[in-house]
């Protein structure tokens, strides 16, 4: 969990059959690819689903990257993560599965991606695969490690589609944080000359401070 406790644990068996351990919590919880103290250092917080997406977006980025291990788990670590680093930008890299509207009649990758971005203003990121590459095999391309290890795309296309993502989303929060600097610099100089906000001297510096 966000406070580093160690709730339960994923078996991986080599037939790919994932199970929890038994009366495990997982809500809420997940893997940190790199470490706890590395996701503090990191500079956004990168979600996807299972570890092996998470692994493929850590080589991508350059820096640590969760696993919620499921979609319907994204939202309440979307959130827990949120809480626990407000300053830093969040980043869901979802499961793309069009294969399951034919089963299901929906796309819960692509509608847990958006709750969870929703849930607390982050990016959506879905990987983009080569023309014909889904139709022809539709279940075996729904993620980014799908994009690395099966498209011809390669990790090339991860790199391409992730860090301009990522780096943009770095970017708004930088803007965004510097511009929230400025307006509480502008009212505590506006406070200390008995200016209200609304004052004709106050909305100069405004303008002074935005040029």
């Amino acid at each position: 969990d966000v406070n580093n406790k160690v709730w339960s644990m994923q078996y991986i068996q080599e037939d790919g059959t994932k199970r929890f351990a038994k009366d495990g919590r997982k809500e809420g919880c997940f893997h940190v690819v790199g470490g706890m103290e590395a996701l503090a250092r990191a500079p956004a917080i990168v979600i996807g689903e299972g570890y092996a997406t998470a692994a493929t977006l850590s080589e991508t980025v350059g820096f640590a990257t969760v696993a919620a291990f499921d979609s319907g788990n994204l939202t309440a670590v979307a959130k827990a993560l949120n809480s626990r680093f407000p300053d830093k930008p969040i980043v869901i890299a979802g499961d793309d599965d069009q294969h399951l509207l034919e089963t299901l009649g929906k796309n819960p990758g692509r509608e847990k991606m958006e709750q969870a971005a929703l849930a607390v203003g982050g990016v959506r990121l879905l990987p983009i695969f080569a023309p014909g590459e889904r139709e022809t095999q539709p279940r075996s391309f729904t993620d980014f490690n799908d994009l690395a290890t099966r498209s011809t795309l390669g990790r090339e296309g991860v790199r391409r589609q992730v860090q301009f993502a990522v780096q943009s989303a770095i970017d708004e929060r930088s803007t965004s944080v510097q511009i929230q600097e400025v307006q509480s610099l502008v009212q505590t100089q506006a406070r200390s000359q008995g200016l209200s906000p609304g004052d004709e001297g106050s909305r100069r510096q405004r303008r002074a401070v935005r040029i």
